[in-house]
């Protein structure tokens, strides 16, 4: 030992300070049984108590006051610093012994909802970590839109709002898709993904008048970056819905300019010329 480490006059016995090492070693094993990861959460089953021959009762009573299901397992330990391993210790027996459960998402989706009105940084991180489990669950989707937007983050509620109408689609409930995809499309009007996708089901169910407006507007946001390979492609879609539209055919031929497609373009407008 050198002069710093005398100077500090510890005297601690190695041989049970290996012993508890070894026996917390052999007791991490068996908690993680129960407790694969910290981001998990539970909460203490309705009427749950202490049980009897808790090694610390005291302990084990600010636990359960505290296992309501918003904190995940390491959240519940920062609360209790100076006994960390106690604390993970006792909520392993509480799980092996059901004492306490783990938290569904639907758990968490119940708990953001009873805060989001005072809590909304705190709800949306709960809907989260529930979305961390199950990304395509559309009620918490629903919430992280609803969430977001109320945190001024539109383009992360947009974003919720087009998995949403895509989970909609793939399940064949075309109004609730459409529905999300107008509430996304005030959010982000000048997302052109959110366009497409309308336009898209505006085809499908030949709303022919519809398909015109969407196709049309999405024309002018591909324009705006100089995406024109990609308005052109979108005229001509438009075009094989309504060929004799002259508003379409004179679109169709700036955008083939636009590509470089001069010659065609010149084509085009003299055959529709005659």
């Amino acid at each position: 030992f050198d002069a710093d480490e005398l100077g500090l006059s510890l005297e601690l016995p190695v041989a049970p300070q290996i012993l508890e090492a070894t026996r917390r070693a052999d007791h991490w094993v068996e908690i993680r049984k129960f407790m694969p990861s910290d981001a998990m959460h539970f909460h203490a089953r309705d009427g749950a108590t202490v049980p009897e021959g808790a090694e610390d009762a005291d302990l084990a009573e600010g636990l359960l006051g505290v296992l309501d299901g918003s904190r995940s397992v390491g959240e519940v330990a920062e609360l209790f610093p100076d006994r960390r391993f106690h604390c993970y210790k006792l909520l392993a027996e509480f799980v092996r012994d059901r004492v306490a459960r783990p938290t569904g998402v639907e758990d968490l989706l119940a708990i953001a909802e009873s805060i989001e009105k005072r809590e909304p940084k705190r709800a949306r991180e709960l809907v989260r970590r529930g979305l961390d489990r199950e990304a395509h669950h559309v009620e918490l989707l629903t919430a992280e839109a609803r969430l977001s937007e109320r945190l001024g983050d539109t383009a992360g509620a947009a974003s919720a709002r087009k998995l949403v109408a895509h989970i909609h689609l793939d399940a064949g409930r075309t109004a609730e898709a459409l529905e999300q995809l107008e509430l996304a499309k005030r959010l982000a009007p000048s997302d052109p993904t959110i366009v497409e996708r309308c336009l898209s089901v505006a085809l499908l169910q030949g709303r022919r008048q519809d398909a015109l407006q969407e196709g049309l507007l999405l024309v002018e946001l591909y324009r705006a970056p100089g995406l024109h390979a990609r308005a052109k492609d979108v005229l001509e879609r438009l075009q094989r819905v309504d060929p004799d539209s002259l508003e379409l055919e004179l679109e169709l031929a700036q955008s083939r300019v636009d590509c470089g497609e001069t010659a065609m373009a010149v084509k085009q407008l003299l055959r529709r010329g005659k």
